[in-house]
Formats: structure tokens, C-alpha cells, sequence
């Protein structure tokens, strides 16, 4: 009768010739890299640790050029266009010696359009209820219900982010 073999040892058997090649190794070594920085920089984000322990782990961890510039754009793109961005922005300053001045130029500019077409559009909305017979100075259209506001909204968010992306 034949011997009884666990799928690791199967597994083992088919795969004892396969090698990975430079380009998969590298690939690896980056998503390792990434992996670590993600996690040391998510600590900085949460408060755990300063930015002189920030900087000393990333530099014990190298930085393959790619994998940097992945994190670079990972830390762009989760910017919160209406919220406080300021340990992001120290992040980018003190490992890549990025100045916020122009994302913050971009960001600005979105928070403004954003009131003034909030505003223009409040007024159409109050002007849809008055014709309706709603109206008075209680009367306070909800954007966030509105689905002309939420398509613009949503594309504003779209192009603010590409901006700030194409600003690296």
C-alpha cells in the first residue's frame, strides 16, 4: 500500500525546481519595504511615535526608490480634503523633504469651490421648495440629500485628489 503524504509535503515535491527570478525578488523586497514604512508611518499618523523615531526607522529600512514613491502617492491620496492633514504633511516634509505649501494651495482651492457651489446650490434648492410653498428662515435645503450635489461632490473630490497626486 502506498505511503500517506500531507499536502505540504506534495506541495514541497512539485515545487523543489521552481526559483523566483531578480524582477520577483526585487518585487517582494518592495512590497516588504512598503509593508514596514506603511506600518512605521501609520504609528507617526496615530501618535505612537515622534517624527526622529519615524525618521530612524525608515532609515534602518532603506528605501527602494520605487516602493518610496508608492508610499509617497498612498499618503496623498488618503489626505482628508476637509479635515486636518498636519501629521501628513510633517510626514511628507521630514522623509521626503516636500514642502505642503502647494497640496495645501490645492486643497484650499477645493474647500472654496465647494462652499461657493454649496451655496449656489442651497439657493437653487430653496428656490424648488418656495415654488412648492415651503418656505422661511427655517428652511435649510440638506446638499447631502440631493443627488445633483452628491455627482458634483463626488467629482470635485475625484479632481482635487488627481491634482494633488499630479502635484508629487
Amino acid at each position: 500500500m502506498g505511503e500517506i503524504r500531507s499536502t505540504l509535503d506534495i506541495i514541497m515535491e512539485r515545487t523543489k525546481n521552481l526559483s523566483l527570478s531578480e524582477e520577483e525578488k526585487q518585487k517582494i523586497k518592495q512590497q516588504e519595504w512598503l509593508g514596514k514604512a506603511r506600518g512605521w508611518v501609520q504609528k507617526y499618523l496615530d501618535g505612537l511615535v515622534d517624527p526622529e523615531e519615524l525618521q530612524a526607522a525608515m532609515a534602518t529600512l532603506g528605501e527602494a526608490k520605487e516602493a518610496g514613491s508608492l508610499l509617497r502617492r498612498e499618503l496623498i491620496e488618503a489626505v482628508d480634503l476637509e479635515g486636518d492633514n498636519a501629521r501628513r504633511w510633517e510626514v511628507l516634509e521630514t522623509l521626503w523633504g516636500l514642502s505642503p505649501a502647494p497640496f495645501l494651495r490645492i486643497i484650499e482651492g477645493f474647500r472654496t469651490g465647494l462652499t461657493e457651489a454649496g451655496v449656489r446650490r442651497a439657493g437653487v434648492l430653496r428656490t424648488r421648495l418656495a415654488e412648492k410653498g415651503i418656505s422661511g428662515t427655517a428652511v435649510v435645503p440638506n446638499l447631502n440629500r440631493d443627488p445633483e450635489w452628491l455627482t458634483y461632490y463626488g467629482q470635485a473630490v475625484r479632481d482635487c485628489r488627481e491634482a494633488l497626486v499630479k502635484n508629487l
